[in-house]
């Protein structure tokens, strides 16, 4: 008779802390850690630095903005390395052998990705913005709601990042393959949707993770961009749509 989870003792708790302690035990981890919090720092410093003129919200959020980038380009690698970690060394055939239930082994990674994510993004956004705001000089009245309100929704499209880079690297089972995936659907096919000559496909192409995220980084509404709550609830909506089709592959695959 074939084990389940709870026959076996094994836990959702101790799935969720066998991974985390697999995924600290590789050196890669910390090394994308560390980048992932002083990259972004570095890249404001320098942004910082080539500003000039009149300070103020918008100027100070220009200047902080740009370091997201690179806090999705490491996070999209931490997703993506708790996912394959232990996929590209068939270490994963072990623990499927040990946690008979899939979706749970699946669900710990999702929720190692999600903290990690949610804790790196707030983290940089907010402290990258604090940094611009003393660099440039801007004073606290540039941390307006509105400021607090789209730091908030900057963070949130970043830990999205990891959480689908997850999804798919569960799904390809590749590093470098995982990368391509996450960064051609959030930049490449927007793109191509854009020159698709029907407005549905068009709205589509807007809804994407990476095309969406772009109304969070000002504060200004640009002409033709999506409202920011529909930007959100999109962006919850592709997510969800990626960590399905991760757990439906996995419980139907093989190994």
């Amino acid at each position: 008779m074939t084990a389940t989870t709870r026959d076996s003792g094994v836990t959702p708790a101790r799935v969720l802390r066998s991974e985390a302690i697999k995924l600290a035990g590789l050196r890669s981890t910390w090394w994308l850690l560390g980048a992932a919090v002083i990259a972004p720092v570095l890249v404001t410093l320098v942004w910082a630095s080539t500003q000039s003129g009149t300070v103020d919200t918008e100027s100070v959020m220009a200047t902080a903005t740009p370091s997201s980038f690179a806090t999705v380009i490491l996070l999209v690698l931490v997703g993506v390395l708790i996912a394959t970690a232990d996929a590209e060394n068939h270490a994963m055939i072990q623990t499927f052998a040990v946690v008979p239930r899939r979706s749970v082994v699946v669900a710990a990674k999702l929720a190692l990705a999600f903290v990690i994510g949610i804790v790196i993004a707030i983290l940089t956004t907010f402290v990258t913005f604090g940094l611009a705001d003393l660099l440039l000089g801007g004073g606290l009245g540039v941390w307006t709601p509105d400021v607090l309100r789209a730091l908030a929704e900057i963070a949130f499209f970043e830990t999205c990042a990891a959480v689908i880079a997850l999804s798919a690297a569960l799904i390809v089972r590749s590093t470098i393959a995982a990368v391509g995936v996450v960064f051609g659907f959030f930049y490449i096919v927007p793109i191509i949707f854009a020159f698709v000559p029907l407005d549905a496909v068009n709205v589509i192409g807007k809804t994407i993770p990476g095309a969406g995220s772009t109304v969070f980084y000002s504060l200004t509404p640009v002409p033709g961009d999506l409202d920011p709550t529909v930007a959100l609830i999109t962006m919850v909506l592709w997510t969800a749509a990626w960590v399905i089709a991760a757990g439906v592959v996995v419980r139907h695959r093989d190994v």
